[in-house]
């Protein structure tokens, strides 16, 4: 069966580590950024189908990085 391709967007590290061990034996853990500029970035070249995003966090918050996102064509899906 395909595992669905997910991206964690948090920065705090205790919850982003948290969350990638109870995720990691069902989804295509792709990785995980500290700041919404690093999530966009990243987008580029990652391409996941779920992205799991902290709305809080330094340089651009997870709504503006999400906006950025979505108007530069990307279609995963969005989870704060």
């Amino acid at each position: 069966m395909k595992r669905v391709k997910l991206l964690l967007a948090d920065d705090h590290t205790m919850f982003a580590q948290g969350l990638q061990s109870l995720l990691a034996d069902d989804f295509d853990l792709l990785g995980t950024v500290a700041n919404g500029e690093e999530l966009v970035k990243a987008m580029e070249t990652l391409d996941p189908e779920v992205i799991i995003v902290d709305i809080s966090m330094p340089v651009l918050n997870g709504f503006d990085a999400v906006r950025r996102i979505k108007a530069g064509g990307s279609e995963a899906k969005i989870i704060f």
